[in-house]
């Protein structure tokens, strides 16, 4: 399948993104007429200039499903992730990033009991570009995760699905030869609405724009050893 996978703090979070094309925006008063480009364009700039969104993601099989449910805007923001052996909370802010998880989620993080049960239930922190939690802390700002979704040229996607009514909200469908598909809404700004992998089982969500209701920065966080 296209989507591809991206490794999240400590290489164990994995993040599905396709890989949309990117160029210069043509206007059209016309969505169904706009090419697949034309939309990626609009949909990726009006992303990035948004204050804030929230998504929820489920990626993978039953067996190795990762879930996120994440707040983010320009300078950070955090929620819940949870994948095999581990789940965790996660906060960014003022260049910080913060988490929050039990002994059991530690040791499989950072291999280390010790470790584990040091910082077990408590909120740590450390600066958002530590080599252990930069990945984490992208997740968080709007401009970062965006550019996941938009690296580079993909003339294959099509935008033949035309546009389509989801959840009562007209989208433009873009589908490449894999079948994944992303759902542009097709009414207001171009916002990225839905991710759904051709497995079906790969699915993210995208709503609140511009009011994403952002975590509060733990008080007390402790540092983590050996950062």
């Amino acid at each position: 399948m296209s989507l591809w996978s991206r490794g999240l703090g400590f290489g164990l979070v994995a993040l599905l993104a396709v890989p949309f094309a990117t160029g210069d925006r043509v206007a059209s008063t016309n969505a169904q007429d706009e090419t697949a480009t034309q939309v990626i364009v609009a949909s990726e700039t009006a992303m990035k200039d948004v204050k804030s969104f929230h998504v929820v993601g489920v990626v993978g099989g039953k067996a190795t499903a990762s879930s996120f449910s994440l707040s983010l805007s320009g300078t950070g923001g955090g929620g819940d992730i949870s994948v095999p052996g581990a789940t965790l909370k996660i906060v960014v802010a003022a260049g910080t990033a913060y988490i929050l998880a039990n002994e059991a989620s530690w040791l499989k993080l950072t291999g280390s009991q010790a470790t584990a049960q040091m910082v077990a239930n408590h909120w740590i922190k450390a600066p958002a570009n530590n080599g252990n939690f930069s990945n984490f802390a992208d997740l968080t700002i709007t401009k970062d995760f965006v550019t996941e979704f938009f690296p580079g040229a993909a003339t294959h996607i099509s935008n033949t699905g035309g546009i389509v009514t989801v959840h009562g909200k007209k989208t433009i469908v873009l589908t490449d030869p894999e079948g994944d598909s992303l759902y542009v809404a097709a009414i207001g700004p171009p916002y990225m609405l839905y991710v759904q992998g051709e497995n079906l089982q790969d699915l993210l969500t995208f709503s609140h724009f511009g009011d994403a209701q952002l975590p509060a920065v733990p008080k007390n966080a402790i540092t983590l050893p050996g950062t």
